[in-house]
């Protein structure tokens, strides 16, 4: 069983503290003085306004009462000194309505260390562009985060225990980071449910241990899955429906409690998959087109891989052991292997493989080399064969990361969002699809936290290009297509 915490400091309230009652309209800078504000009743930021919170301070709200706002909202928690928005009596699901934001500007909302408890909702955004960094949502009656015609990006967030779906999504596109998703419950108890469009890149993190599915979507853009582990969830782990397309890297979907991915008119592209150990078919594929390599597709209680009216190729993929047969519908294409890929340990779910491993260096020859220079390996980890640099495990964010190229597709100015751990000097460069730069966005220091960058592509033609971020050797890569 895999479980992650986010830690946060323990705040106590204390009678010293100075402590403020709040309701009604309210801006300014919140902390300046007082630590502790108590909201009586209905409280809100009116449009063109802003309300600044400084770190350390808490929110109490003493009885059903909703925070709306409609202008800016800075919250500026740091990790020694968490903002929290909480029921001031007890911890419990739905005690108050959550914060709720609508048609802000772009850019003047922003929630860094967090902590939200016991709301309807944790966040409700509606109509705007908005970003919530190293922040824990929790006990809520509905979804803590729902997003409605909105951009979202997520950073660094865990967002636990609720009875509706843990992410809920409609027309809205949304960039998640390093997000554990766990623990949703109820009728819609999914740990991300987006619909009615929208494009939706979720890398690194944690989806598990939900009652229903890892990820369900209908209608949406594309849905790109990068160094994700999707687990233990009571239904399928990825569940798409007439969806643009799935992309997927290095991804790890297992012991789902149905197939672990089903696409149904929905068009898939992955490499490094290891999908392991779910109760259904590891991998249901129709009416759409498939492509998978480099991939390991084993221990599953239904079919491995199941093709229905679908066409693709699948290559160089360890496809295993499955009860119902490996393939149904679709040929093992160029390389692929049906053995054993000798997991590090089965029971404690880890995936990494062994050195006697049949998997090791038999991936693809077109897809990117593993991070020692050999050929990839099938599955989401690779064994390292370098003795002396130290395994590095991808999911890591290491310095710097592109984190939302929004909205995408755009027309004709694209907002590029960059967070830095540290100040490093880069660029930001655009290529175009035959490998050429066409552009030079930015360069400069990249300051610690959320770095921001516009593209203004209105001389350029329609196409897909690839947003380049760059920093000594190292090179971070976005797509984005322009839509003229």
């Amino acid at each position: 069983m895999k479980l992650r915490f986010m830690l946060f400091p323990l705040l106590i309230c204390s009678s010293l503290q100075a402590q403020v009652h709040i309701q009604g309209e309210v801006q300014g800078i919140w902390g300046e003085s007082e630590l502790i504000y108590f909201i009586d009743g209905d409280t809100w930021v009116p449009t063109s306004y802003f309300l600044t919170i400084l770190p350390g301070v808490e929110v109490r709200v003493t009885g059903d009462y909703d925070f709306d706002i409609y202008g800016g909202l800075d919250v500026q928690g740091t990790e020694a000194d968490t903002v929290l928005f909480v029921y001031h009596y007890f911890s419990y699901p739905g005690m108050w309505g959550g914060l709720r934001f609508e048609n802000n500007f772009p850019g003047s909302t922003e929630l860094n260390y967090c902590k939200i408890e016991s709301g309807v909702h944790g966040v409700n955004i509606v109509d705007c562009t908005f970003s919530i960094n190293h922040t824990l949502i929790r006990q809520t009656s509905l979804s803590p985060v729902r997003g409605d015609d909105s951009d979202i990006i997520l950073f660094f967030c865990t967002i636990t225990e609720s009875t509706g779906s843990g992410i809920f999504l409609q027309n809205t596109s949304a960039t998640i980071s390093n997000c554990d998703i766990t623990y949703h419950s109820g009728y819609d108890g999914h740990g991300i449910n987006a619909s009615g469009g929208g494009t939706i890149n979720i890398s690194g993190g944690y989806i598990g241990h939900n009652t229903g599915m890892g990820i369900k979507g209908i209608t949406l853009g594309i849905v790109g899955l990068d160094q994700l582990e999707i687990a233990e969830n009571g239904w399928y782990g990825v569940n798409l429906t007439s969806c643009a397309y799935l992309t997927g890297n290095r991804v790890l979907v297992h012991h789902n409690a149905d197939h672990g991915i089903f696409v149904s008119s929905t068009s898939m592209d992955a490499n490094n998959l290891t999908v392991s150990g779910n109760a259904g078919m590891g991998i249901f594929c129709a009416n759409a087109n498939l492509q998978l390599s480099s991939s390991i597709v084993d221990e599953n209680e239904d079919t491995g891989i199941y093709c229905q009216s679908a066409s693709g190729y699948l290559s160089y993929n360890c496809v295993a052991n499955n009860s119902g047969g490996n393939y149904e519908g679709c040929n093992p294409g160029t390389g692929s292997i049906e053995e054993d890929p000798l997991y590090v340990s089965v029971p404690d779910m880890d995936y990494h493989l062994q050195e006697e491993s049949p998997c090791i260096d038999t991936g693809s020859p077109s897809d990117p080399q593993d991070p020692d220079g050999t050929v990839t390996d099938m599955g989401r980890h690779y064994y390292d064969q370098d003795p002396v640099t130290p395994w590095e495990d991808p999911t890591v964010v290491s310095g710097f990361e592109i984190i939302s190229a929004y909205p995408n597709p755009f027309n004709p100015a694209l907002n590029i969002v960059i967070h830095a751990e540290n100040p490093v000097q880069g660029s930001i460069e655009v290529w175009n699809v035959q490998g050429q730069p066409v552009s030079t966005i930015w360069s400069g220091k990249l300051m610690p936290g959320i770095n921001r960058a516009v593209w203004n592509a209105d001389r350029l033609p329609s196409g897909a290009y690839f947003i380049h971020l760059n920093a000594g050797d190292i090179t971070r890569i976005r797509p984005c297509v322009l839509l003229k």
